[in-house]
């Protein structure tokens, strides 16, 4: 097995770009990550096996791991709380109880997982080298897309779940036929699908309820009219620099 994995050095570089910060208001800025693309086990093991030097088969390092995760998700559910030396995974509940004698009943009532950093975690951060590129210059573009109730951002959604856009100039608006939100497969620009239900709508958010997509991993794709002034005689079309994953 090779010893690639033992930084001591400071190896990793992440690109990050500015961003305002929505939630201030206030001038600041929030870096987010460029690369912000999720990768699952088969995209770990093929690294692991191609550059990480793992001298056993890939459809075994697969098999293997997706077992262990199902197998800890078994246990999880089971009430123990996983240990795996650079982060924990416990189960936690949410909700409030009026009376000693009132049931757990969902949806007042929720079971959550809770994932908490680890020492051995928290020390890779001393070995990433973060170069920032600005800020984002757009005239229009999206910055954050958050699952409200899973408290996500800009990695997974639940279909039904409220969510939010953050951005710059994204007010749906106008009369073309085709503006509104949209969950875009990232490959199949043909797999699209509209988001029928608006709560709040923005220059700088947008509130809705998340469809059900036609594909696992989408962008999000916000076409408008909206200038500030006078509408725009074609439409704008948005899209997110990051692909959220339906769980």
């Amino acid at each position: 097995m090779s010893d690639i994995y033992e930084a001591k050095e400071e190896m990793h570089s992440i690109e990050a770009q500015l961003y305002p910060n929505h939630l201030q208001g206030d001038g600041t800025y929030i870096a987010r990550n460029t690369k912000e693309k999720t990768i699952g086990i088969e995209a770990i093991c093929a690294a692991m096996k191609n550059r990480g030097g793992f001298d056993g088969s890939y459809d075994e390092a697969v098999k293997t791991v997706r077992h262990f995760f199902k197998e800890m998700m078994y246990q999880l559910c089971d009430g123990f709380s996983i240990n795996l030396g650079w982060f924990t995974v416990n189960v936690s509940f949410s909700g409030v109880f009026h009376t000693v004698n009132e049931p757990f009943a969902p949806p007042k009532h929720k079971v959550t997982f809770k994932f908490h950093m680890l020492k051995t975690m928290r020390k890779l951060t001393d070995l990433i080298e973060v170069t920032v590129n600005g800020h984002v210059e757009e005239p229009a573009y999206i910055s954050e897309f958050v699952d409200m109730e899973e408290d996500m951002t800009n990695s997974l959604f639940v279909p039904g779940h409220g969510f939010t856009i953050h951005g710059h100039n994204i007010k749906i608006e106008g009369t073309n036929p085709d503006i509104g939100v949209y969950f875009r497969d990232e490959t199949d620009h043909n797999k699209v699908v509209h988001v029928d239900r608006i709560l709040e709508n923005t220059p700088s958010k947008i509130v809705g309820i998340a469809p059900s997509p036609l594909t696992t991993k989408s962008q999000i794709i916000v076409i408008t009219q909206y200038t500030g002034g006078t509408p725009l005689k074609d439409i704008r079309i948005i899209t997110s620099p990051f692909t959220v994953e339906e769980i």
